[in-house]
């Protein structure tokens, strides 16, 4: 099950958005290829499935804090794995 969750960040800096895309893809890395990054706008927007609920607050969390972030839009699924 799929939610968007959408996260504003307050004091944002501008940043190209491939440069974006390219920050939070660092920032994300510990999720591989699980949780994908498109930015418009500066808008984050990620997709994808975890295992568990914590790792999708973890990856909003973690792209919301990378500097140029407008905010964070997340339809990441969690499947849990048995």
């Amino acid at each position: 099950m799929a939610a968007a969750v959408s996260l504003q960040a307050r004091d944002a800096v501008a940043v190209s958005d491939a440069t974006l895309t390219l920050d939070c893809e660092a920032a994300l890395r510990s999720f591989g290829s699980r949780v994908r990054v498109q930015v418009t706008h500066g808008w984050v927007n990620l997709s994808g499935s975890v295992t568990h609920a914590c790792d999708r607050w973890r990856a909003e969390e973690q792209a919301g804090r990378v500097p140029g972030a407008r905010g964070v839009s997340a339809q990441i699924l969690v499947r849990a794995a048995y």
